[in-house]
Parts: structure tokens; C-alpha cells; sequence
């Protein structure tokens, strides 16, 4: 759902039901939640939660108005259409978590493939995004998904130049490394049977996931691309 139209949402409810709209502003995946749409506006449910509650009491005073919701072009459902397949791509690539899966906080059940071959379908799935945005008339768009757009592009334009640079032959730095988002961040990802058998699937996975990365990380050596040594001074005693 586009902000403008949760928003909408959020109005109509402050105004009938104060308590429906303070019950739609705790939600963390709530009528604007953060999975609708990948690589477009991605609010943090924190945030959110606070923007909502803030809504729900301008519009319970009658201070705040939403505009009316602009109906999507012709140009925008074509654009829609390559950013919808592109996400769904992209959860096809973590082991098809879903939306609902988000939402119960349940991540991927495998670690993601970081062989060649996967490399090489990547490289041709960012391209064939880039070939398809490149057929889309901007001046059709609606105004607020002409800005979808502008940022959308830039961000895919970013993902391809890191295929076509092999960015992936260096997967550590001297702030993130590829095995550092193996085990939840925090006690919220072992909260239920579920998360724990998710864990322990991508341990699983952890032998062949680390072969792959080193396959990458020889083949970066031997190029000579690799991170500055100072950046990863004192790394093998963290």
C-alpha cells in the first residue's frame, strides 16, 4: 500500500474509532508496513508506529488532511509490474520467505548461494531489470511513482555495477563480514519453534556457504582485489 493511501487509511480510522487507529498505529507490519514493496519506501516499523500515532492524533483534532489518493497510470501499473516481479525474485533468492514470514519475524530457511552460477544469474536478472525500467516513459508516470522510479533505478543501476565490478570476490571489510548475519542480531529471532528450526536449516547450510565464499574470495586475491590490509588490521582477533 502507498503511504498517501495508509495514511487515508489512518484518518478514516482516527476519525470513526480513536481506538481502532491507536491499535493500527502499534502494529509493526501494520496497513503501511515495510513489506509491500522491495527497494521502494521501506520505513522501519519503529518509525512508523510513532508516525501513525502522531497521524491519529492530528486527524482525531482535525489538524491534518491527506490528499486524495492519485489514480495510477497506464505507465505506472508497467512500472509496478517490473518491481513486483523483481521482489519477487529477490525472495525466491533467500529460501521464498514471505511476506509472512517477515511479519513472524522467521528468517530464510537456507543461507543464499554464492557460487558462479548464481553470480552469473545474477548479473543477468539486474540487467534484465535495467533493460526493462530503460523501456518505461518517466513523463507517464504518476508524480509519486516518478520518484519511486527515480530511486528504484538508482538503486538497481547500484546492484548491477556490484555484479559487473564482482564486488562479491570481496565479501569482508573492516565493518561487515558474509558470515556475521548467520545467527539472529538479537534475542527476537529465538522466540518461537519455529525461528529455531530456521537456524538450525541455515547451520546446515554453513560448510558449503563458506566454501563458496572462499572460492570468491581466491578468485578476488588473484586479482589483486581485495580490502586495503590496514582496514582489516586486528580482524583475526575480533
Amino acid at each position: 500500500m502507498r503511504i498517501n493511501e495508509c495514511l487515508a487509511v489512518v484518518v478514516s480510522e482516527a476519525k470513526s474509532s480513536p481506538a481502532k487507529c491507536a491499535e493500527l498505529a502499534k502494529l509493526r507490519h501494520g496497513v503501511c508496513g515495510s513489506g509491500t514493496t522491495v527497494g521502494m519506501v521501506n520505513l522501519k516499523s519503529g518509525m512508523m508506529a510513532l508516525a501513525l500515532g502522531a497521524v491519529c492524533a492530528a486527524a482525531q483534532q482535525g489538524t491534518v488532511k491527506v490528499q486524495p489518493v492519485a489514480k495510477l497510470t497506464a505507465t505506472d501499473a508497467k512500472f509496478e509490474a517490473i518491481y513486483k516481479a523483481d521482489e519477487v525474485w529477490r525472495r525466491a533468492q533467500v529460501g521464498a520467505e514471505s511476506a509472512e514470514d517477515e511479519k513472524l519475524h522467521l528468517g530464510p530457511a537456507h543461507l543464499e548461494r554464492v557460487d558462479p552460477a548464481t553470480e552469473a544469474k545474477q548479473t543477468a536478472h539486474w540487467q534484465s531489470v535495467l533493460a526493462q525500467l530503460g523501456k518505461i516513459n518517466a513523463t507517464g508516470l504518476s508524480k509519486d511513482e516518478k520518484l519511486n522510479y527515480e530511486v528504484y533505478k538508482a538503486q538497481i543501476v547500484v546492484a548491477a555495477n556490484a555484479q559487473k565490478f564482482k564486488e562479491y570476490e570481496r565479501p569482508v571489510n573492516s565493518d561487515s563480514q558474509f558470515w556475521g548475519f548467520i545467527a539472529p542480531l538479537d534475542a527476537r529471532g529465538f522466540r518461537n519453534a519455529g525461528q529455531y528450526k530456521r537456524y538450525l536449516s541455515r547451520l546446515h547450510d554453513v560448510p558449503k556457504y563458506f566454501a563458496e565464499q572462499e572460492t570468491e574470495m581466491r578468485a578476488g586475491m588473484a586479482r589483486g582485489f581485495t580490502p586495503p590490509r590496514v582496514t582489516l588490521e586486528g580482524r583475526d582477533r575480533a
